[in-house]
């Protein structure tokens, strides 16, 4: 089926749209303007931490297939995390063969400052927008979300 004109252009913009995104997302001075100067934290330590805050205590090999890594990365990237106080980690309580971990009360500080950042943030970005605008795009974008996690999921599988 051949795409409309309109839907080549609004496919376009999309495009666009998410080559800024990852373009600013990735930027040094955007880690430092959301990091807060937390150097020791990488990105990805972020998702972590963001993922068990969200999600509470966590499985280490679902965490694992959750960043589509092996055992031994995310092995790594906890070490790094519980050795900075950030997590800690324990048995799972529903079987104490596996590991499970936690953030710590400095992990969540870490979070709620992130999060603040990241508000902040958009709150900028987002200043000169209409009340209803912002609302709409966060409704929006939250699906799109939604759609790329549950992509992600397919995939791993």
């Amino acid at each position: 089926m051949p795409e409309s004109p309109r839907t080549a252009e609004v496919l376009a913009s999309l495009r666009h749209a998410l080559t800024s995104i990852e373009r600013w997302g990735s930027r040094r001075a955007t880690w430092e303007r959301l990091s807060g100067g937390a150097a020791s934290l990488t990105r990805t330590d972020v998702w972590l931490l963001e993922r068990i805050a969200d999600c509470g205590p966590a499985r280490m090999s679902a965490l694992a297939r959750w960043q589509s890594v092996d055992r031994s990365t995310i092995t790594a990237q906890v070490n790094r995390l519980e050795s900075n106080g950030l997590i800690t980690r324990g048995p799972d309580p529903a079987d104490r063969r596996a590991v499970q971990v936690d953030l710590t009360a400095d992990g969540h500080a870490v979070m709620r400052e992130h999060r603040s950042r990241l508000a902040t943030t958009m709150e900028d970005l987002t200043a000169a927008w209409p009340a209803a605008d912002v609302t709409e795009f966060g409704r929006l974008l939250s699906r799109f979300a939604r759609a790329l996690d549950d992509d992600l999921a397919d995939r791993a599988d």
